[in-house]
């Protein structure tokens, strides 16, 4: 089974960064083809001044196979002071998009919460392939972009913030960039998903190097809707494993035969 361990990137001693950049630049190099230097993943996982916690996600054998960051920072938005959080992910082959993302920006976003609990919070990222973008439609009822769907003026204001905040390349405006990450390796697909082929209208070019620019408001309601689907995804798939159980302990038995 795996670990998850989460990270206060900024109590963390000289030793301890060593420690952490040792086990975590691999799985960077493996994910991007090496395109990213040891010294600028240091300098964007310490950055001085951001909150910043990281998710190492660790092996059965001790290894680590990924890793997501969840930083916050204050902007101005026409006048309003607004917790901006920027969330990244990187994994080795074989391990794809997995939730471990999911579970620390709850874990951040609770102890936010209750340390403002009157500033709004807003996470503004890019997704640079398909996966990530299903993984949210599934779990949060708000986001944004969604084909059909109008963008709020509010929303589309915090994005060019902290599209202007963040320093990104934009190639299309206004949900276009250039991808920190070009995808240079193969991704498993999901066919004929309705919402993988919404990514793929939104976002045609992805395996390019180009990335769409999400947004996710941080409200209680969307939060509590997310929290309360992945318990019952979890309940559903601890009852599926017990039932698989069962049926595997009642072929073992043996038989009784009439003599």
């Amino acid at each position: 089974m795996r670990r998850y361990l989460v990270h206060r990137v900024d109590r963390l001693d000289a030793e301890g960064r060593e420690a952490l950049l040792d086990r975590i630049y691999p799985v960077l190099c493996e994910s991007n083809g090496g395109g990213v230097t040891r010294d600028a993943l240091r300098a964007y996982v310490f950055a001085p001044s951001v909150r910043r916690r990281l998710c190492e996600v660790v092996d059965p054998e001790g290894k680590t196979v990924a890793f997501s960051t969840f930083s916050l920072r204050f902007v101005q938005v026409d006048g309003e002071t607004i917790g901006l959080y920027r969330a990244a992910g990187f994994a080795t082959s074989g391990v794809g998009f997995n939730p471990y993302m999911a579970r620390l920006a709850l874990r951040t976003w609770l102890s936010d919460r209750l340390r403002w609990p009157g500033r709004r919070l807003v996470t503004v990222g890019h997704i640079v392939q398909p996966l990530p973008y299903l993984f949210f439609r599934r779990y949060l009822p708000r986001m944004y972009p969604i084909e059909g769907v109008q963008t709020p003026a509010d929303i589309a204001r915090v994005r060019d913030v902290a599209l202007e905040v963040f320093d990104e390349q934009v190639v299309r405006a206004p949900w276009i960039v250039r991808a920190y990450v070009p995808q240079g390796r193969p991704v498993r697909l999901l066919g004929s998903n309705p919402i993988v082929a919404e990514f793929n209208r939104l976002n045609p070019d992805w395996r390019d190097g180009e990335a769409l620019v999400f947004v996710l408001p941080m409200t209680l309601p969307n939060m509590a809707h997310g929290a309360g689907q992945m318990v019952l995804d979890l309940w559903k798939r601890w009852r599926h494993e017990r039932q698989a159980r069962r049926r595997r302990e009642v072929r073992r038995k043996p038989q009784c035969q009439d003599v």
